[in-house]
């Protein structure tokens, strides 16, 4: 909605339009919204005088706008509106200009700036056309000939009656239709001061009209009530038809405002169907509110009581308000009036306070104080006075003292010390009270007047320390004055200083061997100067063929480099323990490394030996009878018997003492061995020629287990080809109805007890990994586990297999496995007894086949 302002009226028919342009705005052609640059210092003046009739500073906007399709341009200032309250004045130009060719319009598009912009803009004027109607007032414009001069080629879409509609297409001979129109002036309501009054804690209700009972309008319009700022000091609820409540703060009083404007609704445009509605507000109105005081503070009189030279702190809720009437204490503030003659006040707003009288003060003293209220100022007491009484107390008197004490020694005085010549005319029990420290050196008063001083280090002269004596009265503190102690510290001659003297010292030791030189015999043992019981010794520099760890008594430990001989030193000073600061002129310690002709390298001489086992038995050889026993070139004691190589046919364990246990292959028998050197034990590197241990198996017949005889069947297993069952006559009639995976060979053998060159020997191994599980096995197969089934234990032969038939009488019983199924075990008597015993998996199924005896 136009803004609204006011003029001084329109005193000519010529008046001119002008306008500036603010700084230049870079154009670019081919921005779809085109150029656009703000206006200010817009005017109306009378083209025959230099006098204004209406200016303002309010900014519009021009706008330029290329179509590429319609080859037109648009200029448009619209809707201008600028002003003061009262008179409206709006500026309408607009023009679309259409161009005949592309060729003059691509011109005029490459040649608009933000320079030539201002040439074109600077032909607007208002020449003629002056029309008053008596509503309003118009002007209309013309357009001097620059867009004929250089784009005739131009058509001009006019706006001829101002309607925003373009009304006329034709040559641009001038821009008629553009008009300024300025609008009579709509008058602002009158809005006035206005006063009310109400009482300390009370609410003023206000019934309309209110404040605007004596505001106006020249219309005769209805006026609403717009609050602009609230009051300080209370609260305002103010109704549009003027009606309002205040509530001012609790216990305020004095004066509050607040400000408000009558507004009313006016139509600032007289033209037919063209209503511009808006609100008119007043000048600011001032409505001021006084609130009378009714409560008034009564202030009492207060006694207070303090002993002479001490402080009289007053601490809340005992405070001067505390008596206080008329007025809640918590909403006064105790302010004072006068100060006291003999002392001093600090008097605190909530009306506790601290009071400090004059130095030796006893007696009557006074200061005077009002209670203000808080919220109100101007609302006071009457003055109250306070009156303190300051009792009169005799002090002690403390008297200076001297004390002497010589130079760098420590000073002590014991009770009553410094209090000694202290008196108090009430025999009162006195304490001793440190003031201020000594300059010179350090005191520890105690409170019964003993004390220590010690002195700075090498300081004479005289020193002092004050101090007060102390009584307790009504438990209050009593001091006396100031008392001076000075101490006269006596210069001593100081003893001259000892200096230290280090001599040289000399020590040897053989080549590769430790020195070690103790106590008395250290380094400091010729040294003079100061008692060596006084001395530190420390090491200057290092030997450079040794290490040297050399202790503060002066002994020490010197480690030659190996196989170093020849002289080596290092240098060591003494320094006083009691001061860093005093230590000797370096010495030099001289350290002889006596060259020694090492001993030959003992080498020890491993020799063979020869032992003899029976076949599946443990060879077990103990000392003195080891390996080591026979070797020679070093004290057997001296050497570590070590493997080299272990037997072909069964297992040693040997001991560093020469000691070993031998195991043979199961039924091995034969020639065995293994290889060992002897190591000396202190010297790794030191060892004997490879040795030779040969052990001689010799063969022993083995009775079969169980006594066969019985026709055995060989069964190869398809699941596990290399893998064979052996069974009797009735185990294989079980096998080949129920166990279609084992594929039966043929006969293999019958059973015998009895050995001879046509018999197979048949081997027992038991299962390490199922314990009371048996393997039977033949000659080949036997080797075959002994190689490639560590887990079966070979036990010797079980029995001998031959062709033919041969009594009967041993039973031999079938386990099937319940864990395993499938799987059999074929045992004797014996065996049957422990797996049922002890392996409840087994389930017997009776006897499988008999064996000869």
């Amino acid at each position: 909605m136009p803004r609204r302002f006011k003029s001084s009226g329109v005193g000519a028919n010529n008046v001119e339009f002008s306008y500036e342009i603010n700084g230049a705005t870079a154009f670019n052609p081919n921005d779809t919204v085109g150029y656009r640059n703000a206006i200010s210092g817009f005017s109306i003046t009378n083209s025959g005088s230099t006098s204004t009739f209406f200016s303002t500073d309010i900014p519009a906007n021009l706008d330029i706008q290329f179509d590429e399709n319609n080859r037109s341009l648009t200029l448009r200032m619209s809707s201008i509106s600028f002003g003061n309250r009262g008179t409206i004045i709006e500026a309408i130009f607009k023009h679309n200009l259409q161009f005949l060719n592309d060729a003059d319009f691509q011109a005029l598009k490459n040649s608009v700036t933000s320079n030539n912009l201002e040439d074109i803009i600077n032909r607007l004027a208002i020449s003629s056309g002056l029309s008053d109607n008596g509503s309003y007032i118009t002007y209309d414009l013309t357009m001097e000939n620059f867009l004929n001069q250089n784009f005739p080629n131009l058509i001009d879409n006019v706006d001829d009656n101002g309607d925003g509609l373009e009304n006329t297409a034709g040559r641009h001979n001038d821009w008629s239709g553009q008009f300024i129109t300025v609008f009579p002036g709509v008058e602002i309501p009158i809005a006035n001061n206005d006063s009310f009054t109400v009482n300390e804690d009370s609410i003023l209700n206000i019934n309309l009209p209110g404040v605007l009972s004596n505001d106006t309008d020249v219309d005769n319009a209805n006026l609403t009530a717009i609050i602009e700022n609230q009051a300080s000091n209370g609260t305002i609820a103010l109704n549009a038809d003027g009606s309002f409540t205040y509530t001012p703060n609790p216990n305020f009083s004095g004066q509050d405002t607040f400000t408000y404007k009558a507004r009313k609704t006016a139509d600032f445009d007289p033209r037919p169907n063209d209503e511009r509605i808006g609100n008119v507000d007043s000048d600011l109105a001032t409505v001021t509110i006084t609130v009378n005081a009714l409560k008034i503070p009564i202030a009492n009189n207060d006694s207070f009581t303090v002993n002479q030279d001490n402080i009289l702190n007053i601490t809340l809720p005992a405070g001067v308000l505390s008596n206080d009437t008329g007025i809640d204490i918590t909403n006064l503030t105790a302010v004072i009036a006068t100060q006291p003659s003999n002392g001093n006040v600090t008097l605190n707003g909530n009306g506790s306070f601290t009071y400090t009288p004059n130095s030796n003060f006893s007696g009557q003293d006074t200061f005077t104080y009002i209670a203000r209220k808080t919220a109100d100022a101007n609302v006071v007491s009457n003055p109250a006075t306070v009156t303190i009484t300051v009792n009169a107390i005799e002090i002690p008197i403390a008297n200076n003292d001297i004390f002497t004490v010589f130079q760098d020694s420590i000073f002590s005085i014991a009770l009553p010390g410094v209090l000694s010549n202290d008196t108090d005319v009430d025999n009162a029990s006195l304490t001793a009270v440190i003031e201020t420290q000594s300059s010179n050196g350090t005191v520890s008063l105690n409170a019964d007047g003993s004390f220590t001083y010690a002195p700075n280090p090498n300081f004479s002269g005289q020193d002092t320390f004050t101090y007060k004596a102390r009584k307790i009265v009504n438990n209050n503190n009593v001091d006396s004055k100031t008392a001076t102690v000075t101490i006269k510290v006596n210069s001593v001659t100081p003893p001259p200083i000892e200096i230290p003297v280090a001599n040289n010292d000399n020590f040897s030791v053989n080549e590769n061997s430790v020195l070690n030189i103790t106590l008395p015999a250290g380094v400091l043992s010729n040294d003079t100067g100061v008692d060596i019981a006084n001395l530190t010794a420390v090491i200057a520099t290092q030997p450079s063929n040794g290490n040297v760890t050399l202790n503060g008594n002066g002994s020490f430990t010197y480690t030659p480099n190996s196989n170093f001989s020849g002289q080596d030193t290092f240098t060591y000073k003494a320094r006083k323990t009691a001061d860093a600061n005093v230590v000797s002129n370096p010495a030099t310690v001289t350290i002889k490394v006596n060259s020694v002709t090492p001993p030959p390298i003992e080498i020890p001489v491993a020799n063979n030996d020869n032992f003899n086992v029976n076949e599946n038995s443990v060879l077990n050889i103990t000392l003195p009878a080891g390996v080591l026993s026979n070797d020679t070139g070093v004290d057997i004691a001296n050497l570590t018997a070590v493997i080299a190589t272990q037997p072909s046919n069964g297992n040693v364990t040997l001991n560093g003492n020469g000691s070993f246990t031998y195991t043979p292959n199961s039924n091995f028998s034969g020639q065995d061995t293994f290889t060992y050197i002897a190591r000396k034990t202190a010297d790794a590197n030191v060892v004997s020629n490879p040795a030779t241990v040969t052990i001689r198996v010799n063969a022993v017949d083995t009775p079969p287990i169980n006594n066969l005889n019985d026709p055995i069947y060989r069964f190869q297993n398809g699941d596990r080809p290399g893998t064979y069952l052996f069974a009797g006559e009735q185990e294989s009639q079980s096998i080949r109805q129920n166990f279609p995976q084992f594929r039966e060979e043929g006969f293999a053998f019958n059973v015998s007890s009895e050995p001879n060159d046509e018999l197979i020997v048949f081997n027992r191994f038991q299962n390490t990994a199922i314990p009371g599980t048996y393997l039977y096995a033949g000659q080949q197969e036997s080797q075959n586990i002994r190689q490639n089934f560590p887990n079966f234990r070979e036990e010797g032969v079980a029995f001998y297999a031959y062709d033919g038939n041969a009594n009967k009488g041993v039973d031999f019983y079938r386990f099937q496995n319940t864990q395993q199924p499938g799987t059999y075990l074929f045992v004797g008597e014996e065996e049957r007894r422990n797996i049922i015993a002890n392996f409840p998996q087994f389930v017997e199924e009776g006897v499988a086949f008999e064996v000869g005896v």
